[in-house]
């Protein structure tokens, strides 16, 4: 899930400007971190799972 987002939140900066296909692309992106941080609780480590997650949605930063 989280490497779905972060594919959503590159589409949403792809394309700069108050763009509807845009906003869509933020709320899919916002969806998708939030239920793979609500599944990273039923993990074993749960810390280290959101760890992975931000990891994996931060990107090349």
């Amino acid at each position: 899930m989280s490497l779905l987002a972060r594919t959503a939140l590159d589409e949403f900066r792809s394309r700069p400007g108050r763009i509807r296909e845009s906003a869509f692309q933020l709320l899919a992106a916002d969806a998708l971190v939030t239920y793979a941080c609500e599944a990273a609780l039923e993990e074993r480590d749960p810390p280290a799972a959101l760890r992975a997650i931000l990891l994996r949605t931060a990107g090349d930063r």
